[in-house]
């Protein structure tokens, strides 16, 4: 496996991570749940937020989207980022937010995926080995959290 093979699928995983991440704290989370949620999405939605403004500029820079795309792009980077603390009361909507802006800058990744190369990719990806651990600790910390909820609730 390659090293541009290696960055996407790490991105990947983050992916598959924010998505069962998401389904885990939708509803009504007890307190230290909804914490751990809180934490494990800002630091998604940072490194999302990141990455999607660097494939734009990079993308732009090929070449590689037209007036349309650009412009949905632009409007996808412009959505109000959620800044501060998130209240309890405010996770659904939190995660929603996230969802719909997920949703929103998705294209990035193919559109990088047939016009980028390595450089490319490490530069737009960003990640180290303390970003990668960090993420897998927050993320394993979040599911085991959640597990035993689920099994404290049975």
């Amino acid at each position: 496996m390659n090293e541009t093979e290696l960055i996407r699928r790490q991105i990947a995983l983050e992916q598959q991570h924010t998505r069962e991440a998401l389904a885990l704290c939708q509803g009504q989370p007890d307190r230290e749940l909804a914490a751990a949620c809180i934490a494990y999405l800002q630091l998604i939605e940072s490194r999302v937020r990141a990455r999607s403004r660097a494939h734009a500029r990079r993308l732009m820079e090929l070449g590689a989207l037209d007036e349309a795309e650009s412009a949905r792009v632009v409007r996808a980077l412009t959505s109000p980022e959620n800044a501060g603390d998130i209240k309890l009361e405010e996770l659904d909507t939190y995660t929603s937010n996230i969802m719909t802006y997920l949703d929103s800058v998705a294209h990035l990744d193919a559109l990088a995926a047939a016009r980028y190369g390595l450089s490319d990719w490490r530069a737009v990806a960003a990640l180290d080995a303390d970003a990668v651990l960090d993420e897998r600790r927050r993320y394993a910390a979040l599911s085991a959290l959640a597990a035993s909820r689920a099994l404290g609730s049975q």
